[in-house]
Parts: C-alpha cells; sequence; structure tokens
C-alpha cells in the first residue's frame, strides 16, 4: 500500500479524507497487475490487514462493507474458501434412541437432557444456551418460548425458539418443565436458564460443549463428531425428510434466503 501511494504520489491526509474504498481497489489491481507466484495470497493478505486498519482513522468506519471491495473480492475470488465440518452426518436417531432407554435422575443430568433436545428441536447453538436466562421464557399451556440473541461480527439479531409441549419421552418443553421445578427448590442466584452445578455459576458455552460431548460419547457417537454436529444431523434429519431450504432456515434461525444449510449442514449418509 506504501508503495502504491508513493508512486501515485497519494498523501495520507488524501487517503484518510477521501473515499478509501476507491484507494485500496485501486491499490488491489496495481498489485494484481504485478503478478508472481503468491499473488493471491499477499492480495487476500493486502485487503484483510487494510479492512481491518483504515476504519480506525478514516471517515469510513464501515469500508470492509464496501460494496466496491465486495465486487473486485468476488471477481479475483479474494473470499476466504470454507467447506463442510463433515464430510457425512451420523443419524440422529442414534441419541435419540439413547435418551429413549436412559434414566436422567439428578439436576445435572436432567439439565444436561434438556439441553440435549433443546439443541434437536431448535438447533439451537452454544452461544445461544450461554445467554438463555428464565425470565426470558414465555410459558403458554402448550407453547414455550424462549428469547435468545445472535451475534456474528458486528450484527445482532434477537430471535425466539418456540417449542409445542408433546406427550413424547423426547419433548423438550416436558424436559423444561421437570428442570424448572427441581431448580425451584434449590438457592441457586441468578436467572441464567443453565448452570454449572459444580462451580456454583451460570453455565458457559464451554461447559455446554464438554457436558454435550459427554451424553455424546455415551451414545456410541465417535470422534471426530462433537456436539455442535447435532445440529447438523437435526438439518439433515430435515432435509431429508423433504423440508425446504426456506423452512429450515427459519427453523434454525438462518436467514431465510441463505443457502448455507446446504452448503455446510445437510450431509445425509451414504
Amino acid at each position: 500500500m506504501a508503495e502504491y501511494m508513493k508512486q501515485n504520489n497519494i498523501t495520507i491526509d488524501t487517503l484518510l479524507t477521501e473515499r478509501s474504498d476507491v484507494h485500496v481497489v485501486n491499490t488491489l489491481c496495481w498489485f494484481n497487475e504485478l503478478g508472481g507466484k503468491q499473488r493471491k495470497s499477499k492480495l487476500f493478505l493486502l485487503k484483510t490487514h487494510v479492512s481491518a486498519t483504515f476504519p480506525q482513522f478514516s471517515k469510513m468506519s464501515n469500508i470492509s462493507d464496501s460494496p466496491l471491495i465486495k465486487s473486485f473480492t468476488r471477481c479475483l475470488n479474494l473470499n476466504i474458501i470454507t467447506k463442510a465440518r463433515y464430510d457425512e452426518i451420523w443419524d440422529i436417531e442414534i441419541l435419540f434412541k439413547y435418551i429413549r432407554s436412559t434414566i436422567f435422575s439428578s439436576q445435572q443430568d436432567k439439565q444436561l437432557l434438556e439441553m440435549t433436545l433443546l439443541v434437536c428441536y431448535s438447533t439451537a447453538r452454544m452461544t445461544e444456551l450461554q445467554r438463555m436466562t428464565i425470565d426470558e421464557i414465555t410459558m403458554g399451556k402448550d407453547i414455550f418460548t424462549i428469547s435468545t440473541v445472535i451475534k456474528k461480527s458486528n450484527n445482532v439479531r434477537n430471535e425466539k425458539i418456540t417449542l409445542l409441549q408433546r406427550n413424547s419421552q423426547l419433548c423438550p418443553v416436558l424436559a423444561l418443565k421437570h428442570q424448572l421445578k427441581t431448580r425451584s427448590m434449590l438457592e441457586i442466584n441468578g436467572d441464567s436458564l443453565f448452570w454449572n452445578f459444580d462451580k456454583q455459576v451460570p453455565a458457559s458455552s464451554y461447559f455446554c460443549n464438554i457436558i454435550l460431548t459427554c451424553i455424546f460419547r455415551n451414545s456410541g457417537i465417535n470422534p471426530p463428531y462433537n456436539d455442535p454436529s447435532i445440529r447438523h444431523a437435526s438439518m439433515t434429519k430435515l432435509r431429508s425428510s423433504e423440508a425446504s431450504v426456506t423452512d429450515v432456515n427459519a427453523f434454525s434461525r438462518h436467514i431465510l434466503t441463505s443457502n448455507i444449510v446446504d452448503t455446510f449442514y445437510f450431509r445425509p449418509g451414504k
């Protein structure tokens, strides 16, 4: 960037007071024309660096969201290449079979059951579980609604998880009712929905990860699968049952027009 500015007599003041994204794209074009074996990796590093640095000084605080930079990035294929975590996913019935054959008696076990069923029937993220509070639960006769927050980068979305009560051993509403009833008899300070009973503190996303992995291993699901794969298994089950992408996006609280479900989550076994 400094070399391009020197060759074109661009001062720091000019760079920071005018449209910074124009100068960024011009620099990327100039660097691209130079070629070289590591051209693409260096272009990516340059784009990443200036996008992170310029907002601290430039009048364009959202330079990374510039349509000009995004368009140029697509043209040169500079976006980060990602792939699905798993080539294929396990059948969620394996976990359901284990739950049906297991007695969850302790408070910790009852909480684990509720957490597992909640992830199965709402595809809740670990960070969502961490943020859930008892005050955010609305209880109807047969319907529970849980307010939740999804944070991604600087974007925050308020969402709602709606659960219907069913007369089933796998009903998350019944599991939640039993857990809340038992918990009300304990002296717990705080309204976090999930609790680390060993340390007597609200459950962290890491804690949720650890205990969900335990039920995973007990049900016979082995590495490389871990707790986030419950979400993969749930969405794969829905798509395999001919649920539309839009329906699964709504269920999993993704943007309705997103293709993320089929790109990263829908991985039926062969």
